[in-house]
């Protein structure tokens, strides 16, 4: 196998981590404004809360791919992730 396929299959793959993500992203998100609409939650403030926990998980995820940039073991990243 040469570097231009190894290339290929990993770009394949983290693309469909991606897609993976995404569409659990949309479920989780779906799931949590039915909860909020149950407990009769304004649907206005719901979608504050909503964009306030991904605004969290985007500085959380820029974190910890600022710590892998700077060449801190995965380990690391991984034992952060699970004090979350």
């Amino acid at each position: 196998m040469d570097e231009n396929s190894s290339a290929d299959w990993r770009s394949d793959l983290l693309q469909a981590v991606g897609y993976v993500f995404t569409k659990e992203r949309e479920g989780l998100l779906a799931e949590l404004r039915a909860q909020l609409a149950a407990r009769g939650e304004n649907p206005e403030n719901s979608e504050e809360i909503i964009n306030e926990i991904e605004n969290h998980i985007r500085r959380l995820v820029s974190h910890v791919t600022g710590l892998r940039n700077m060449g801190y073991d995965q380990n690391l990243t991984v034992k952060f992730l699970n004090t979350l």
